[in-house]
């Protein structure tokens, strides 16, 4: 099916070719994603406010590398037996509250992103070979050190201790470099 006839509303770059959907993969359902069960917050700024840990430095590296890029998405939630408690109705001791109205687990579990522009982007940036090392092709570990740095850097956010880190999807695209032998 045709990504642009399925969802007419996304803006979908000219230079897009193709998307893998790698989350089935790293989420079997035998092995689902585990939700912390103490809450994770963040304090977000009015977005007018420039952000304080702010490295430029680490965020464009004089040899970054667009061919890669990293896009981290951070989840946001009060709590396993709060959400089993908003959502389902569940109290800690495994009883059913039957005088709540439970509410959509989407509005349980918060995702925190980034805005530029007035758009809504995931957050993340370039690899550098120099600071995430080399090979991200065969590398995992590369785009996980580029997910670290580029989070740290952009929103003050300390990744480095999570347990287990989740591919939701590769997009490919194809740029055209168009130069002339005058800037050779």
């Amino acid at each position: 099916m045709q990504l642009r006839k399925r969802y007419p509303s996304l803006y979908i770059p000219s230079d897009f070719t193709d998307i893998s959907i790698e989350w089935p993969k790293t989420t079997p359902i035998e092995n689902p994603i585990s939700i912390s069960t103490t809450p994770i917050t963040y304090h977000v700024l009015h977005k007018d406010i420039d952000s304080p840990n702010e490295n430029s430095q680490a965020l464009n590296p004089s040899d970054a590398d667009y061919r890669f890029s990293v896009k981290v998405v951070l989840m946001s939630h009060q709590g396993l037996s709060m959400v089993h408690q908003k959502a389902f109705g569940l109290l800690v001791d495994g009883s059913l509250d039957e005088n709540i109205d439970s509410a959509s687990l989407k509005r349980c579990i918060n995702f925190v992103v980034g805005t530029r522009n007035k758009e809504m982007m995931a957050i993340g940036g370039a690899w550098s070979p120099s600071l995430d090392g080399e090979n991200p092709e065969s590398d995992p570990q590369v785009f996980i050190r580029t997910a670290i740095r580029t989070v740290r850097a952009l929103i003050g956010v300390d990744l480095s201790n999570c347990p287990r880190w989740y591919v939701r999807e590769i997009f490919m695209c194809h740029c055209n470099l168009l130069f002339s032998l005058d800037e050779l």
